[in-house]
C-alpha cells in the first residue's frame, strides 16, 4: 500500500511539475475491450500440469475515468490520468457445456504514463501503466448452478491455509496503441502487455513450480477533453 500511495504521491508531483510549464488538457476517458490473460508455468515440476489446464479466453473488459494531457512541443505530450479498470479471463475447459463457463473479474485503480507523438490528427502513444486492485470475483456455472466467490487482494504472502481466495494487488505493464483526434474527442486503438503476476505468493509453501498469470488486452477508448476545439 505504501508504494501505491508512493506512485500517485509521484503522479501527482508529476502533474503538477508539468502544469507549471506546458500547455495542459483535462477529459474523461471510457473504453471497453477484450482481456485474457498469458499463464506460464515454470520449474522443476512444470510438467504436472496437462497442457489443457493451462487454457483460457478473452472476457469483455472495460475502463472509466479522469486525464490529464501536458503538451511537451508541437509534436509530443505527455498523458496519464486515474482511471477504473475492469479486467479478467475466463477458464477454457473442453468437458464445460455450451452454456457452462468458469470467469474471472477483477477491478482496479490504474494510472498510465504514456508519451504520444502527434501527426496531424493521427497519434500514437506507448508507455507503462501501474494498477493497484481493489475487488475480484469468480463467477462459474456447472451443470445448471451458478455460484460466485469472491477474491481479496493483497500486497504481501498469503496464508495457505486461509479459507479465502487472494490475488496479488500489484499489477504493472506496458501501453501502445494509436489514435485520432476528432474536435474535442480523441479515438484509441490500445493494447495492455501486462509483465506483473497477479497469482499471489504464499507463506512457508515451497514448491518446485511458479506460476505466473498475466494479463493481455485489447481495447477501443474514447476521451473528451474539455476545453478542445
Amino acid at each position: 500500500m505504501k508504494n501505491i500511495l508512493k506512485l500517485f504521491l509521484f503522479v501527482a508531483i508529476l502533474s503538477f511539475s508539468l502544469q507549471m510549464s506546458a500547455q495542459v488538457k483535462f477529459g474523461l476517458k471510457g473504453g471497453v475491450g477484450l482481456s485474457d490473460i498469458k499463464l506460464t508455468i515454470s520449474g522443476e515440476d512444470k510438467d504436472l500440469f496437462e497442457d489443457d489446464e493451462l487454457k483460457t479466453k478473452k472476457i469483455p473488459a472495460f475502463h472509466i475515468g479522469g486525464v490529464v494531457e501536458f503538451s511537451l512541443s508541437e509534436s509530443m505530450s505527455l498523458q496519464s490520468g486515474l482511471l477504473y479498470s475492469r479486467k479478467g479471463f475466463a477458464t477454457d475447459e473442453e468437458e464445460l457445456e455450451s452454456d457452462e463457463y468458469d470467469k474471472y473479474f477483477f477491478s482496479y485503480l490504474e494510472a498510465p504514463l504514456h508519451l504520444i507523438y502527434h501527426k496531424d490528427k493521427f497519434q500514437a502513444f506507448a508507455g507503462p501503466y501501474f494498477s493497484y486492485g481493489l475487488s475480484g470475483v469468480n463467477k462459474w456455472k456447472y451443470s445448471g448452478d451458478t455460484e460466485s466467490e469472491q477474491i481479496k487482494p493483497s500486497v504481501k504472502k498469503v496464508n495457505a491455509d486461509d479459507d479465502d481466495f487472494y490475488f496479488n494487488a500489484i499489477d504493472y505493464g506496458l501501453d501502445f496503441g494509436v489514435g485520432y483526434q476528432v474536435g474535442p474527442i480523441l479515438l484509441n486503438v490500445g493494447y495492455s502487455f501486462g509483465l506483473g503476476n497477479i497469482q499471489p505468493k504464499y507463506e512457508d509453501v515451497d514448491l518446485d513450480f511458479d506460476i505466473k498469470m498475466s494479463y493481455r488486452a485489447f481495447s477501443l477508448s474514447g476521451t473528451y477533453f474539455f476545453g478542445s476545439e
